[in-house]
């Protein structure tokens, strides 16, 4: 019985060691092909990553990303790239079932710029509401910071894809988007996705004050009080929406403009009779699209509809 224990804890010993082994040369691969699509960027993208790894669940965790472009210097950091059943990208033929990615601590830079307001906002008359990238960092925006999720899920030809958002000093964005015969990135041309369909889209963007100091800021540029600043975009806004050649109904122009006055929830929700091809959408009436815009808050069952449990949550390393 002695020796039998031996012999066990022995195997267990060389089943640790192979596995480690194994695990280690798998981390080693992975490098050396991220570090050989870094060279075939280099030329646009400054790429640096401080390590990429597998877990013993099938996930690749890529640590602390910097992205930086050489034309103009704006860079893009990423503390933490979650990719969970990363075996599943072993044959891009066809969609995997279920595809989680986790982006924590995603910082962008915000410019310290004053570039004017783009020539169609200054003949539409919307500069007075044109707030430039300097002034954005006057008010304490320095950058962008946001953890995303998203998880995509794939039945015969459909492709429901779920995105979670969260930057708190800019608010909460939701997005929801179903397509029908969507293929493969692998078989992505110019005729297979033509034929692609939307099904249903939902956006939600939660608000956490940022609009507010928004409008606060530019009211006082414009030398007026946030009550009159705000009355005058929501007349203008009206005119203008009413008189174009695209019918708008008050249930999609009247919510925009309680957000405007009240900027708390917004969500727009685009779901057609039928699928309808990507490519028809700017030819059907926005009633055949069932256009919808509400302020009501994102129901409880929408806002968990992401993840029972966030990428990598019990991954182990």
């Amino acid at each position: 019985m002695f020796k039998l224990k031996n012999w066990v804890l022995t195997i267990l010993m060389v089943l640790s060691a192979t596995l480690g082994g194994t695990k280690a040369y798998i981390d080693y691969l992975l490098r050396q092909e991220l570090n050989t699509s870094i060279q075939a960027v280099a030329n646009k993208v400054n790429v640096d990553y401080a390590d990429i790894r597998t877990s013993w669940l099938g996930s690749v965790i890529l640590k602390n990303l910097d992205l930086t472009l050489l034309n103009n210097d704006e860079s893009l950091h990423i503390d933490t790239i979650h990719l969970q059943k990363a075996y599943q990208f072993y044959e891009l033929t066809q969609w995997p079932t279920d595809i989680q990615v986790s982006l924590k601590n995603l910082q962008y830079a915000i410019k310290d710029t004053s570039s004017p307001p783009p020539i169609i906002v200054t003949s539409l008359g919307y500069a007075p509401y044109y707030l430039t990238a300097k002034e954005l960092r006057s008010l304490g925006y320095l950058n962008l910071n946001a953890d995303i999720d998203i998880k995509v899920k794939t039945s015969s030809e459909k492709v429901s894809i779920t995105s979670m958002i969260t930057a708190p000093a800019w608010g909460n964005f939701n997005f929801i988007l179903e397509l029908n015969h969507l293929p493969p990135p692998q078989q992505w041309t110019t005729a297979a996705l033509k034929s692609v369909q939307l099904i249903d889209l939902k956006f939600s963007y939660r608000d956490n004050e940022f609009f507010n100091r928004v409008f606060t800021w530019l009211a006082q540029r414009n030398k007026m009080t946030l009550v009159d600043f705000k009355q005058t975009l929501i007349t203008q806004l009206s005119k203008d929406l009413s008189s174009t050649q695209v019918e708008i109904g008050s249930n999609v122009l009247n919510p925009l403009l309680q957000f405007i006055q009240n900027p708390r929830q917004l969500t727009l929700s685009l779901r057609p009779d039928l699928p309808i091809v990507i490519e028809a959408l700017w030819q059907v009436p926005l009633k055949q699209l069932g256009l919808t815009i509400t302020t009501d808050s994102l129901s409880s069952v929408e806002s968990n509809a992401f993840y029972g449990n966030q990428p990598g949550e019990n991954d182990v390393c």
